[in-house]
């Protein structure tokens, strides 16, 4: 018998059931504008966005910088490249620039985009031997194109920390140039900044040494010579700038601080350190370059100032001084600013990688003279979040989720649907007091609902922590913190899951932490009080299994959950808690492929589950486990995440990050009668992709939502009609 692929598999059966999902409600993608503004000489300036498009890949933006209008030139999708982080560059009829992701091998690639039609060609995708993930954009040295690649390399150039490569505009073919070794051998490596021309050669700075910190380079494109000229004061992601018969460049790191600005004589190749930053003054981790008017250097922090936002500062080249900070960024304004600054008629030009009105960052203007820093023009047209990642729950009409991030503060907001008329919004937004990057959904308790945060919340002495549990008013969208989890309380932290209800009280799983050497806790939380108690501890040597991160499962009268790793194979286990008395059992050790991330379902006298890579269903009153279907292939494995199954009573139903019919995800059924392993739908980016919250059956219907991908690239909120079963006839009827 022909052995066939889930993949396959899932191809086979999607012309059977396409039809039936619905996108419910897109939800936008925050944009990261990551790049300098580049003058297009037409009027426009270009930028790219690291995220944001269409398919929340990234996008090549033009702006008008007197009106603040902006328009997307080019979107990303994945195949014809994914996250541009650099700037672009013009030469002739076209527009070149690179990608971190995508591509064939999901690595990155170097496009050119025809400017009169828009029409963008792949001019290769890298593969490891030729480079991979480049970061930076290109720079025009004569007739060709150079750029820099992180990682990869030729095995014979002695390793695979990077490359230099030059690509023949005339021709389209890429040539790798020159090859940095990993860090063990004499040449540095992680390429991550934009190269700089100065006179007959090209200069640029790598992350990481053998040392510890970044070093300078300069490559002579005539002899193909790569000379490494020292180290400099710290590690980073910018690239250089040329004033006078200096090159001036930034840490991120280092410099006995957070960052630093540093300067090479280019006759002498000689490396030092001109000012250190000082983080509530000048900001602090600049990832930027600079820029400069002759007189000053400008540049950008991603941290640090005021509101610890960022800031604008700049440096006097005369005498190597600080000014104080030209602008402190406070979110409303933007937030983090990643790329290096325009200089133009007397004012600063920049974008934030977040903040601002949609919290997907703003393009803005600082008025040199009078220091006023204006928005004229902000990323992404609504403040409803991105990325849902949480199961789903259905309150008194309403369909509840979370997102992983946007929201007002980008930490994540709690949004709901009416069923009713499908009408969607954002009911609150998280913040650092009330935790943020939620992944586990929410639970209704007297009329209030519950939930938990990985990140940020507030303890005692006001210190940021690791997780909270939240409490949010549906009728008013206010969101507060019952309680924080902090490492000093061994309560265990970053819990992953949401909570369960058992009668007035919140039980929950934090996955980690909980005093060494525990390695997660199961918790009991009194929502009036706050009061947590930890009524078990993950301890590696006992092989109860460590580190939960699926939501329990309420059965009966015992509690059910999963361990994603340790116990007696190291892939996680299977336990049951029992309220009553407080008693834990390891009923089973995970056997299928990969770890168990999800929580478990009920669908008749078995409980089911996944791993990354594979179903299993397990007796709760034997033990006994089964893997029921493995999914994936020889090269994925792992498909399917960390979703939650859902039943009806008679199938259970699940998702795959990957796979399906187009590699973005499918939502699957297994007949819990027959095993059999059908597809509902495949997700083509348009309608979703990656889907991860797992599903909610209601009506008929399944819910659920996707990652990514939809109408605004920020993930969507899908609905799949149950199609009946169809049973074989007897045999004679």
């Amino acid at each position: 018998m022909t052995k066939r692929t889930a993949g396959a598999f899932f191809s086979l059966l999607l012309t059977v059931t396409l039809h039936a999902q619905t996108t419910l409600y897109d939800f936008e993608s925050p944009a990261e504008p990551s790049s300098s503004l580049v003058d297009g000489g037409d009027g426009y300036y270009y930028g790219t966005t690291a995220r944001g498009g269409g398919a929340g890949k990234g996008e090549i933006f033009k702006v008008d910088l007197s009106t603040g209008e902006r328009t997307t030139f080019v979107t990303f999708n994945g195949p014809n490249g994914a996250n541009p982080y650099g700037d672009v560059v013009f030469k002739g009829p076209f527009l070149y620039g690179t990608t971190y992701r995508g591509g064939t091998n999901d690595a990155g690639t170097v496009y050119k985009v025809d400017r009169s039609s828009g029409a963008l060609t792949t001019i290769t995708s890298f593969t490891g031997p030729n480079g991979g993930f480049p970061h930076a954009g290109l720079v025009v040295f004569g007739p060709d194109l150079y750029g820099t690649a992180a990682t990869g390399g030729p095995a014979a150039a002695g390793g695979f920390g990077g490359t230099i490569f030059k690509v023949d505009p005339s021709t389209d073919f890429l040539t790798t140039v020159a090859a940095f070794g990993p860090m063990s051998q004499t040449l540095t490596d992680t390429p991550f900044s934009s190269l700089l021309v100065y006179g007959s050669y090209i200069y640029g700075v790598t992350r990481h040494s053998p040392g510890g910190f970044g070093k300078a380079f300069k490559f002579e494109p005539a002899t193909g010579g790569l000379k490494i000229l020292g180290f400099v004061p710290g590690d980073g992601y910018a690239g250089l700038i040329a004033v006078g018969p200096y090159l001036y460049g930034t840490t991120t790191f280092g410099c006995n601080g957070p960052g630093c600005v540093f300067r090479i004589d280019t006759a002498t190749d000689s490396i030092v350190t001109i000012t250190s930053l000082r983080r509530t003054i000048d900001g602090a981790s600049p990832v930027a370059g600079l820029a400069s008017d002759g007189s000053y250097l400008y540049g950008t922090a991603e941290e640090g100032g005021a509101d610890g936002l960022g800031t604008v500062f700049r440096v006097d080249l005369s005498n190597y001084s600080l000014t104080t900070t030209l602008a402190s960024f406070n979110f409303d304004n933007g937030a983090k600013p990643r790329a290096a600054l325009l200089v133009k008629n007397g004012s600063l030009y920049g974008t934030t990688s977040g903040g601002g009105p949609n919290n997907g960052g703003v393009l803005f203007k600082l008025d040199l003279s009078t220091r006023e820093l204006k928005t004229i023009s902000a990323f992404n047209d609504a403040d409803t979040g991105a990325t849902p990642s949480s199961p789903l729950n259905i309150h008194d009409g309403f369909l509840y989720g979370t997102t992983y991030e946007g929201g007002h503060r980008g930490l994540g907001a709690l949004y709901r649907m009416d069923l009713s008329n499908g009408k969607a919004g954002t009911v609150g937004s998280f913040n650092a007091d009330t935790g943020g990057n939620p992944t586990g959904g929410v639970v209704a308790l007297d009329g209030m609902l519950y939930g938990t945060t990985q990140t940020n919340g507030k303890n005692k002495s006001d210190k940021l922590t690791d997780g909270t549990v939240y409490r949010a008013n549906p009728s008013t969208g206010q969101i507060s913190m019952v309680t924080a989890f902090d490492q000093s309380d061994n309560t265990g932290v970053i819990p992953r899951a949401g909570l369960t209800v058992v009668g007035s009280t919140l039980y929950g799983q934090n996955s980690t932490g909980g005093g060494a050497p525990t390695r997660g806790t199961l918790f009991r939380l009194d929502p009036v009080t706050g009061a947590v108690k930890v009524v078990f501890r993950f301890i590696p040597a006992f092989q109860n299994g460590e580190t939960p991160q699926g939501r329990f499962l309420l059965h009966g009268s015992y509690l059910y959950g999963t361990a994603y790793e340790g116990g007696a194979l190291g892939l996680g286990s299977v336990f049951r808690f029992d309220p009553a008395n407080e008693t834990f059992l390891t009923l089973a050790f995970i056997t299928g492929v990969g770890h168990s991330r999800s929580g478990l379902t009920a669908c008749g006298s078995f409980l089911y589950g996944t791993t990354e890579g594979s179903v299993y269903k397990i007796n709760p009153d034997t033990g006994v486990l089964t893997t029921v279907a493995t999914l994936g292939t020889a090269g994925d494995p792992y498909p399917i995440g960390m979703s939650d199954l859902a039943s009806d009573g008679s199938s259970v139903f699940g998702t795959t990050t990957r796979g399906g019919a187009y590699g973005h995800g499918s939502v699957f059924r297994i007949d819990a009668e027959t095993g059999r392993l059908t597809t509902l739908a495949s997700f083509t980016v348009s309608n979703g992709d990656a889907p991860m919250g797992g599903l909610l059956v209601d009506g008929g219907y399944v819910y659920g939502t996707t990652r990514f991908g939809g109408a605004k690239g920020g993930g969507t909120i899908f609905r799949i009609a149950i199609p009946k079963p169809r049973r074989r006839s007897a045999p004679g009827r």
